[in-house]
C-alpha cells in the first residue's frame, strides 16, 4: 500500500528525538505498526499513536535499513560496507589493526634485516607493499580490507626501518 507521506513526515513519525542532542536519532526507530499508520494517514496516525504502537512503552528498535545521502557522492566506503550505527566501531578497529601491523612488521623485519641482509629486505618490503596496497584497495568487504591493511602496514615497516638502519650502518 502506498502511504503518500513525504520524507519529512516519515522521519517525524518514525524517528525519535535524542534527549542529549535534540536531533533525530540516526540508528533507532519507534516500534510502531507502520502498515496501520499508512492506512490512517499522517495526521490521524500522529494523533492516534497509541493505536499504532505495538506496546505501551514506545519501544525503540534498531533500524533495519538505511538511506544515505547520495547528492555529493554516489557511494563511499561507509555506504558500501554500511559502517554506521553498530558497525561504526570498525573505524577505531582500523587504527588498532594498523598498530598490530606495525608490531608484526617490527618483529618480522627486525629478524629479516639481519637474516637476509638489509638491502634485500628493503627491496622485498617495497615490492610486496605495492602488491599489498593494491589488494587493500580492491577489498570486497571490510574484513578483507582490515586484513590487507595490517599486512600493508607490516610491510611498510620494513621499507621504513631498513633505510634508517642502512644509513646508520655507514658509520
Amino acid at each position: 500500500m502506498e502511504a503518500n507521506w513525504t520524507q519529512e513526515q516519515i522521519i517525524t513519525f518514525a524517528i525519535p528525538l535524542s534527549n542529549v542532542t535534540g536531533k533525530r536519532e540516526g540508528c533507532l526507530m519507534y516500534n510502531y505498526n507502520y502498515t496501520a499508520a499508512a492506512q490512517l494517514g499522517f495526521n490521524e496516525a500522529m494523533s492516534t499513536i497509541p493505536f499504532v504502537n505495538h506496546d505501551d512503552n514506545n519501544t525503540l528498535l534498531s533500524c533495519s535499513s538505511r538511506v544515505y545521502n547520495t547528492s555529493q557522492y554516489e557511494s563511499s566506503v561507509v555506504t558500501e560496507w554500511d559502517l554506521t550505527c553498530e558497525r561504526r566501531v570498525l573505524y577505531s578497529t582500523t587504527s588498532s589493526i594498523q598498530q598490530m601491523g606495525s608490531i608484526i612488521g617490527s618483529l618480522l623485519f627486525g629478524y629479516l634485516l639481519e637474516a637476509i641482509g638489509r638491502r634485500k629486505a628493503v627491496l622485498f618490503s617495497s615490492v610486496s607493499s605495492i602488491f599489498a596496497s593494491f589488494l587493500t584497495i580492491a577489498s570486497p568487504n571490510v574484513e578483507t580490507y582490515l586484513f590487507f591493511r595490517m599486512i600493508h602496514q607490516a610491510l611498510d615497516f620494513g621499507y621504513y626501518m631498513g633505510p634508517i638502519i642502512l644509513y646508520n650502518d655507514k658509520d
